[in-house]
C-alpha cells in the first residue's frame, strides 16, 4: 500500500480528508512542528507528501525547503486556497509541488493523488514482490510470469518470509494457504502483529477454496484470493490494481 504524510493542523476539513485517504491509502499525519515533520519524514518515507494549507503560517516555509531539498524526489500535493498557495509559490515553479483548490470534494483529491502515484516515475518504477509457496515449481512459475514488469522474490515458508522481510519490506505478498508448519493464516496473521509489516498488502495465489478457509483469514484483510493453477493476465491485473490502484 502506498504510503502518504499528510501535514496539517487537526481541522475539519484535514480530519475528512484524512479519512478519505485512509480508505486508498496508508496515511500518517503530522502537524505544522518542524521538527515533528523532519522525524516522521524520515520515520516514513513516503510516497507522497500532502500538506493540507489551512491555518498555516508563512513561517512553515521552513518544512516547503526541507521537502524540496530533501524529499526533492517526492510529489507534493498541497490543498489550499489561491491565496495560501501564493504564500510559498516559489516551490510551486518547479514540477514537485502541485496545489488542488481546498473547495474540491475529498473523492477528487483522493483522485488526483491516486492519478499522480500511479503515473511518471512512481508507476514506471518496478514494485517489489514476494511470492511464499513451499511448491518450488509454483515459485519458478510466478517469477517467470512477473520477472520482467516486478521485481520479484520467493521465500518457501511463511517464517523465512518475515526474516527477508524484515530487511525489505515488499510492495505485496502473494501467499499460499497451504504450507506445511506454518500455513498461510498464521503466516497472515504474523505478518499483521508485527507493526513494521502490518500493512504490507497481502493476496492469496492458492488451491484452496473451500468458504471454510476462506472465511478464516477475511478478518486478518487479505485484498485478493486467487485460484491455482495461475491465470498471467488475471494475476498481473490483481496486481496492478493493488500496486498503481487501477
Amino acid at each position: 500500500m502506498k504510503k502518504i504524510m499528510l501535514i496539517g493542523e487537526p481541522t475539519e476539513n484535514t480530519k475528512m480528508l484524512t479519512e478519505k485517504l485512509g480508505e486508498r491509502f496508508s496515511v500518517q499525519t503530522c502537524g505544522f512542528d518542524a521538527e515533528t515533520v523532519y522525524a516522521a519524514l524520515d520515520a516514513l518515507r513516503p510516497d507522497m507528501i500532502v500538506i493540507s494549507l489551512e491555518g498555516i503560517r508563512e513561517s512553515s516555509k521552513a518544512i516547503f525547503r526541507h521537502i524540496s531539498t530533501t524529499y526533492e524526489q517526492t510529489p507534493v500535493f498541497t490543498v489550499g486556497t489561491v491565496q495560501e498557495r501564493d504564500l510559498f509559490a516559489q516551490y510551486y515553479k518547479e514540477l514537485q509541488f502541485e496545489n488542488i483548490e481546498r473547495t474540491s470534494p475529498p473523492d477528487s483529491v483522493c483522485s488526483a493523488i491516486a492519478e499522480k502515484l500511479g503515473s511518471g516515475e512512481a508507476k514506471r518504477a518496478k514494485g517489489y514482490i514476494m511470492v511464499i509457496d513451499d511448491d518450488m515449481s509454483l515459485l519458478r512459475s510466478v517469477k517467470a510470469i512477473l520477472e520482467d514488469e516486478y521485481e520479484v522474490v520467493i521465500a518457501t515458508s511463511g517464517t523465512s518470509a518475515l526474516k527477508m522481510m524484515d530487511k525489505r519490506l515488499p510492495d505485496l505478498v502473494l501467499l499460499d494457504y497451504e504450507m506445511p508448519h506454518c500455513d498461510g493464516r498464521q503466516t497472515l496473521e504474523m505478518i499483521r502483529t508485527i507493526d513494521k509489516t502490518k500493512d504490507i498488502p497481502v493476496m492469496f495465489l492458492t488451491s484452496i477454496t473451500d468458504q471454510y478457509h476462506i472465511d478464516a483469514v477475511l478478518g486478518l484483510s487479505p485484498l485478493g484470493y486467487l485460484v491455482k493453477p495461475v491465470d498471467p493476465p488475471q494475476l498481473k491485473e490483481a496486481i496492478e490494481r493493488v500496486l498503481y490502484l487501477l
